[in-house]
């Protein structure tokens, strides 16, 4: 996987053969986890939010349970980084004001 290459190449990967990756998923997670976080070029970490769109999209047929377990050991560590990176227009911040 290159961050830096062809963005879609982890996303298409995850969308249609997730039994290849199953083996490297952990790895693969961390990996995106930290281009997700990459404050120097936000067009990489725009790509690693697709991939994490995309793997919260997958289905029962593509997600095993351990591409799951993989997943839930980073949430302490990728919720912090996605909310981090949210972009709100002025008009939605006024409205989570207000919430």
């Amino acid at each position: 996987f290159n961050c830096f290459g062809d963005g879609t190449l982890q996303t298409n990967s995850l969308n249609m053969r997730t039994e290849y990756l199953q083996a490297h998923m952990e790895a693969i997670c961390q990996f995106m986890c930290t281009c997700t976080s990459d404050l120097y070029h936000p067009d990489v970490a725009l790509e690693a939010c697709e991939f994490w769109l995309t793997f919260a999209s997958l289905g029962d047929e593509a997600c095993t349970p351990d591409m799951i377990a993989q997943v839930a050991q980073l949430l302490p560590t990728l919720i912090p980084i996605l909310l981090r990176g949210m972009v709100y227009l002025p008009e939605q911040q006024e409205e989570l004001k207000f919430r």
